[in-house]
């Protein structure tokens, strides 16, 4: 791909040309007006890379990702030295992946995370890994400092805590190999969880300013923001803004379209799932880190197959590329999250403009599970919590989001039945209770089809435990 015009990302939306129908790209004038304003950064598994592990297959990716809108990856390293990660060398993926964002030529920033907290590898590991890359023209610098994260999630905060412990020795290896880190760690709070929307903001907070993290932290992105809540809970910088370090401390709010861990299902054990109806969540938390402006965005996670991810891999791309052995998940558990790419590269330019755009062109996203909550896999023996008190009490829904320059119909047909539904200009989200079989969606103006799509049949029985992981499509007009 040639380098990503950063022009396109103040005014409008380039056209991605990648995996796309030609009625699918976005084109030039998508969006229209704003001004440039923040960075957008995306959490990275080098070991999950869609197209290999090799400089040219990074290179392809990055330049893929970077055209959505997104300036910075933060590379989530679950290890440094090979003897602690057997099933894949980070240090040679490390090497593929800066030399990549040197090779395109786009000021493509890339940063570490140590995702080994509490494991066998020292912590000391951590100062290798700055000495390897602190210094490189692609590593990315905040403020003057190199940006390192680190992520757990559930971090224990008490002082003097083997978490307070291995983080100290892990910064001090950082400052023995001569670099001040902008540390900006991704941890979850006591007083929060995933799966307990009744958990308040003020635990967290308490227990953030009670222990030692105020202490080694420059910023945080906090748990918080994964629960797309209208009110208690929307983001991280509602969360910390009343910190206690002086100055306080740099609040990164975080965006996911959807959470859930799906090894679980893949390895038979019990799974717990975040309900984001389709687009929905997402754009509220997109819509609460517009409204405050942050200098940083953080999109969680761009490719992290084995629990939550948006990357616009097919489902035929993500079947080539995943290797069970270490995904821990097979191709039959991965769909295709184009469509919450879309979804992302929408808000990003929003985000950017620092204001909302008029549409310069029709979109139709479309998302939902391809089986009803209740259809279980013969050969799964464990159990689902669904957890979809924050918007609906059921997921067998389609949900289609639709962003139009002017009022349109949208006809949608599920198992046969046809429903028609008004859609104003700007962003619309609409829910329609599916039925099994075939699954058609059309956006229509003035008697003119103007987005047309098909989606995978909504089935009444599973082979395998998969109706967790929503299909997603998305379509533009011409």
């Amino acid at each position: 791909m040639k380098p990503i015009d950063r022009r396109t990302f103040v005014s409008g939306l380039g056209v991605s040309g990648v995996s796309l129908l030609a009625s699918q790209k976005p084109s030039s004038a998508a969006f229209i007006g704003g001004r440039s304003a923040g960075l957008v950064m995306a959490w990275y598994n080098l070991s999950f890379g869609l197209y290999g592990w090799t400089q040219a297959a990074y290179q392809e990716e990055f330049e893929q990702i970077q055209n959505y809108g997104v300036d910075v990856l933060v590379l989530d390293m679950f290890g440094w030295n090979p003897t602690y990660t057997a099933y894949f060398n980070y240090q040679t993926a490390a090497a593929a992946a800066f030399a990549a964002a040197a090779a395109m030529g786009t000021n493509f920033k890339l940063c570490f995370a140590f995702d080994w907290i509490g494991g066998s590898e020292p912590a000391s590991d951590a100062g290798l890994m700055m000495t390897a890359y602190g210094n490189h023209p692609n590593y990315f610098y905040y403020l003057g400092k190199p940006f390192l994260s680190s992520f757990k999630g559930s971090i224990n905060t008490t002082t003097g805590s083997s978490d307070n412990t291995f983080v100290s020795a892990a910064l001090a290896s950082v400052a023995s190999a001569g670099f001040t880190p902008f540390f900006c760690p991704y941890f979850g709070l006591p007083g929060f969880s995933a799966n307990n929307q009744s958990s308040t903001n003020a635990a967290a907070l308490a227990a953030f300013n009670g222990g030692w993290l105020p202490a080694v932290c420059n910023g945080l992105m906090g748990w918080s923001d994964l629960i797309p809540a209208l009110n208690a809970q929307r983001n991280a910088s509602e969360l910390y803004v009343t910190s206690n370090q002086a100055p306080p401390i740099l609040a990164v709010p975080s965006v996911t379209s959807w959470f859930g861990i799906i090894r679980f299902l893949y390895l038979n054990e019990n799974a717990e799932f975040l309900e984001y109806n389709g687009y929905e969540g997402m754009s509220t938390l997109w819509a609460a880190a517009i409204a405050q402006a942050p200098p940083l965005v953080i999109i969680v996670t761009w490719n992290d197959y084995t629990e939550t991810y948006c990357g616009p891999g097919t489902t035929a791309q993500l079947a080539t590329a995943a290797v069970p052995s270490y995904w821990q998940v097979s191709s039959t558990f991965l769909n295709g999250h184009a469509g919450f790419a879309e979804m992302h590269r929408y808000w990003i330019a929003q985000y950017k403009a620092g204001q909302a755009l008029t549409p310069g062109q029709d979109l139709m996203l479309v998302a939902y599970r391809t089986a009803a909550q209740s259809v279980a896999a013969a050969d799964y023996t464990g159990t689902i919590s669904w957890n979809a008190q924050v918007y609906n009490a059921t997921l067998d829904d389609l949900y289609i989001t639709t962003v139009c320059t002017a009022a349109a119909t949208l006809q949608v047909s599920t198992g046969g039945n046809v429903t028609n539904t008004a859609v104003p200009a700007g962003v619309a989200h609409t829910r329609i209770p599916f039925s099994v079989g075939a699954q058609t969606f059309a956006l229509i103006r003035a008697a003119a089809t103007l987005i047309s799509i098909t989606g995978a049949n909504v089935v009444a029985t599973l082979t395998d435990q998969t109706n967790m992981n929503p299909v997603t499509y998305f379509g533009y007009g011409v």
